[in-house]
């Protein structure tokens, strides 16, 4: 399985892990969106893979979880 049918598969549990985190602590949910640009906006600039990006994105999603 590629991490795009999984990513689409584990959709739902992101977006309710993201929920969550906002209704907890908006500030940290802020701040995790600005992590997702900056990764991205560098992942880009090494010309990482579009699956990596995509596991880059999960990462700097959650990484204060």
């Amino acid at each position: 399985m590629d991490i795009q049918s999984a990513y689409a598969k584990l959709r739902g549990s992101v977006e309710a892990l993201t929920v969550a985190l906002d209704e907890r602590d908006a500030y940290t949910r802020t701040h995790c969106d600005r992590v997702v640009v900056l990764a991205a906006e560098l992942g880009r600039a090494c010309n990482v893979s579009n699956r990596d990006l995509d596991l880059l994105h999960l990462g700097a999603l959650f990484h204060d979880v």
